[in-house]
């Protein structure tokens, strides 16, 4: 099988890779200007200097422009004429079939830094990337009426408690193994064959694609894998964790194979720590656009962490606000409180720090750490909050309860 096979579009590189010199300066400048891009600039987030060389961006507008207009072609075909089990055989063979430059080595490599780190990269990914990225305002729409994400439930609206749950869950499988016939490798063929079932539904829904583009496209999986992969990185960092340079591009590595398992087009797939890191700057302001339904997905995942974990909203909001420039917390409604957010900046860099230091001297003891005891704990926790995600949230649950449920999450996250 051939592993050029992604999407019906075969590009042209001397005609749509690499920005125009006026894109790039248009870019340059936005993360220039102070206050712009809800933030994302080298004024609000300075780690975002120096500004890569344009020679760094391999994706041009046109061809971003395109992304939003494609989804998995040949899959969806497949899925919507044959069926679920035609999409899913498919989707293993094509698995196995990676481009030539991706390297299994290295992505065994990326897994093991993953697993070593594992709670600091979760609080990481929540944080940063699962509600940072709510502010993807398109990407919303498609999780409202696709996914389980926003689904209805005795007045509460929408419940975005279960991605978090299911995310979590296929996030150890996949750093434990994608190889073939582990549970990573079938839970993640099966996401990429979920994707196709929703595109399917939408569609049929009377989706409208000129207002809000192709429902789960390239550039929206694309942004997804940036927010586990360079995200995953630049937070490790952030809360204190040394990443080495090498442990930097095999991780982002390991992500560029889970890409290709999704049906992310090939030459979309990052090639280098640097190169995930333009992507990322070039897919900000065109994903970002926070809006009433943003806030109410967060809020209702506040009011939900609230009641089963008892996380008041002043910390929640500071655990996000570590990550995020304050301008966009701002306005995905994660409002500061000053001590609040400053004890738990302490708390991150001091548990990050901890875990980098053992994890230099003893990163195989860490290791089995996390994946032995850490993990376990949290998926009882996991298993905990899926058993209840279907029950009606009170308010007067016992206070015992909660604080037990709190105690074992803490554990989960920071024991080390």
């Amino acid at each position: 099988m051939n592993s050029n096979w992604h999407n019906a579009a075969q590009w042209n590189d001397g005609q749509t890779s690499g920005l125009t010199l006026l894109d790039y300066k248009e870019l340059r400048a936005l993360y220039a200007q102070p206050g712009a891009n809800f933030g994302y600039n080298i004024y609000d987030l300075p780690s975002i200097a120096p500004f890569p060389e344009r020679s760094v961006f391999r994706h041009s507008t046109h061809r971003l422009d395109e992304a939003t207009r494609a989804g998995d072609t040949i899959l969806d075909e497949i899925y919507a004429t044959e069926g679920r089990s035609a999409a899913l055989t498919f989707a293993r063979e094509d698995a196995l079939n990676p481009p030539e430059w991706i390297d299994l080595d290295r992505v065994h490599r990326g897994q093991r830094l993953g697993r070593r780190y594992f709670s600091c990269l979760a609080i990481t990914l929540g944080n940063l990337s699962l509600i940072g990225g709510f502010g993807a305002s398109k990407i919303n729409r498609v999780l409202v009426r696709g996914s389980r994400l926003s689904k209805s439930s005795a007045g509460r609206g929408y419940d975005p408690l279960p991605r978090l749950v299911e995310t979590a869950s296929w996030l150890l499988d996949a750093l434990r193994s994608v190889e073939f016939g582990s549970r990573g490798f079938e839970e993640t063929v099966k996401v990429r064959a979920l994707h196709s079932m929703i595109r399917s539904h939408l569609l049929d829904m009377s989706w409208d694609s000129d207002t809000l583009d192709y429902p789960i496209n390239q550039e929206q999986m694309l942004s997804t894998l940036m927010g586990f992969s360079y995200n995953g990185v630049w937070g490790l960092r952030r809360m204190g964790i040394r990443v080495t340079e090498r442990e930097a591009e095999d991780y982002i590595h390991l992500w560029a194979y889970i890409g290709h398992m999704l049906g992310i087009d090939a030459d979309f797939l990052p090639r280098s720590f640097e190169d995930a890191r333009a992507t990322t700057i070039q897919l900000v302001p065109r994903i970002l656009a926070p809006d009433d339904e943003t806030r109410k997905i967060i809020r209702n995942l506040h009011e939900r962490r609230l009641s089963r974990l008892g996380l008041p909203h002043s910390v929640q909001s500071a655990m996000c606000r570590f990550f995020l420039p304050h301008p966009y917390a701002d306005e995905l409604g994660l409002h500061g409180n000053l001590l609040v957010d400053a004890g738990v900046g302490l708390l991150y860099r001091g548990v990050g720090r901890t875990v980098s230091t053992v994890g230099r001297f003893r990163p195989h003891a860490l290791e089995q750490w996390e994946i032995q005891r850490v993990s376990q704990r949290l998926e009882t926790v996991l298993a905990t909050l899926r058993e209840k995600s279907v029950e009606d949230t009170r308010p007067k649950s016992p206070v015992r309860r909660r604080i037990g449920m709190l105690r074992e999450l803490s554990r989960a996250i920071i024991s080390v």
